[in-house]
């Protein structure tokens, strides 16, 4: 099996169940944007120093002020990024803290601005719009960058015109979803190698 396909292995399996999400998520044209509200939602899933909170929170103004009339929602893990998210922007985004279907947010989400780890990966594999903030750098994420499966960015501009590209351009969200089912296909199935290896022990 190939390195690449190893380091899917994971993401593949998940993706693999999430066929039903995936339907939907492609049912959903772009054309129907004016009759619908569209979601985008920000992970906020690692702790962060000063100086990358306030990068978020130029990320965080520049949303709430290009798109006021889709719902925002972040996703906040630890107290203090709560507290602070609430105290910055209460009443202008949705804030959830509490644990949540990832399948369920994935088959409603039109956009996603992710850190960089496993959600962002499924996303991006699903063929939702994804802008990674590389907040934890590792091979998966570089490997989907490289194959513009997703985009990574910190730039609260581009980020913007991403979003509005994702939502309003129906060619791009075509491309994306086709490369994104046409690496998929080309991943090995991780359960067929692990009986093979098991089997050859």
């Amino acid at each position: 099996m190939k390195e690449k396909d190893y380091m899917f292995a994971n993401e593949s399996e998940i993706i693999e169940n999430f066929h039903s999400a995936l339907e939907k998520i492609q049912d959903r044209g772009v054309g129907d944007v004016e009759e619908t509200l569209n979601r985008f939602i920000t992970f906020l899933d690692k702790k962060t120093n000063n100086e990358k909170n306030i990068e978020l929170r130029k990320i965080i103004e520049k949303i709430i002020s290009d798109f006021p009339n889709e719902e925002k929602i972040i996703l906040s893990r630890y107290k203090g990024q709560t507290e602070e998210l609430k105290r910055n922007f209460n009443g202008k985004i949705k804030i959830i803290s509490k644990p949540v279907s990832g399948q369920e947010i994935l088959s409603k989400v039109d956009c996603i601005i992710g850190s960089g780890g496993t959600m962002t990966a499924e996303a991006g594999l699903l063929g939702i719009p994804t802008i990674s903030l590389n907040a934890v750098p590792n091979r998966i994420e570089d490997y989907l960058v490289k194959n513009k499966i997703i985009v990574r960015s910190e730039s609260p501009n581009r980020i913007s015109r991403e979003i509005f590209q994702a939502l309003n351009d129906e060619n791009v969200m075509k491309k994306r979803k086709q490369k994104a089912r046409k690496l998929v296909s080309s991943f090995e199935d991780p359960y067929q190698v692990l009986l093979r290896t098991i089997r050859a022990l």
